[in-house]
């Protein structure tokens, strides 16, 4: 069975919002299916976008050891 892959976002793997998936096929043998990644789209992109922002506002104050 092929395993269908997830955006890290937030802090949690979550499906692409469209539940669109791709075929990564082996190069060197095109029956050999790697793996379904997410067909991501703008709201995707939109809430990785929002979810670093608020990471880097955090992070940002963190003080060096």
């Amino acid at each position: 069975m092929t395993e269908n892959f997830t955006n890290f976002i937030a802090g949690a793997w979550v499906a692409p919002r469209t539940g669109a998936y791709f075929e990564n096929r082996n190069p060197a043998d095109a029956g050999d299916v790697i793996g379904c990644f997410p067909r991501s789209g703008p709201e995707d992109v939109a809430r990785a976008i929002e979810s670093a922002q608020r990471g880097f506002a955090r992070w940002s104050q963190t003080p060096a050891p």
